[in-house]
């Protein structure tokens, strides 16, 4: 069987569109963890919706940016072996405190550059910045496998940029959706507000600094 790492879906295709070709991807269980990244013009927040909700993991506003696909690369596919960081930037890191974010743990993922790991908490902010407004819609429309999905993304995301108490409770999220514990998810989906809030605002100070 051809195995693939990811996959770059265009949204407006002849014959069948980029969310009916993702659906038919997801429905084969073989296929289930491979990342899905929508190419898109459009990127309002419906439409932006409408891709997660068809099981896409994110998506790269047209025209492409070279380094933003760099990026991607970085935050779907298993980064290469980490540099040893000397004492002297070990200390420096450690110095940064912002609420939310373990900044020492997502630049060791980041391959231990400060550069690639500020590129990934901008993508990250701006594909993720609002999916507390996606989860509130799927659960509305209580499109439970589409929001299991979703939180695997944001799961490996968060941990990789540092978000470690986001990660815990889009875990928790996830063992509720396994359990069918559907009643814990509204609050849980309200923490999952409050601290994506957090989050936001720890991006934006860290990037202008």
């Amino acid at each position: 069987m051809v195995t693939f790492d990811m996959i770059f879906m265009d949204i407006n295709m002849p014959v069948m569109d980029g969310y009916t070709a993702s659906i038919k991807i997801r429905e084969k269980k073989e296929y289930d963890a491979i990342p899905i990244i929508a190419l898109s013009a459009l990127t309002s927040s419906d439409e932006i919706a409408k891709m997660f909700a068809s099981g896409m993991n994110g998506y790269m506003a047209k025209p492409l940016e070279k380094e933003k696909l760099y990026t991607v690369f970085s935050m779907f596919i298993q980064n290469p072996p980490h540099k040893k960081k000397t004492t002297q930037e070990d200390e420096e890191t450690q110095s940064i405190r912002l609420d939310g974010l373990n900044i020492t743990l997502g630049i060791s993922k980041s391959s231990s550059s400060e550069v690639f790991y500020k590129e990934i908490l901008s993508e990250f902010k701006d594909a993720y910045g609002d999916t507390d407004k996606v989860f509130h819609k799927l659960l509305e429309d209580y499109r439970y496998e589409q929001l299991r999905i979703l939180c695997i993304d944001i799961k490996g995301l968060t941990g990789s940029i540092g978000a470690e108490k986001l990660h815990n409770i889009v875990t928790d999220m996830l063992q509720k959706l396994s359990l069918k514990k559907y009643d814990y998810l509204p609050e849980l989906i309200i923490q999952y507000t409050k601290e994506l809030k957090l989050i936001n605002n720890s991006i934006n100070k860290y990037l202008e600094q």
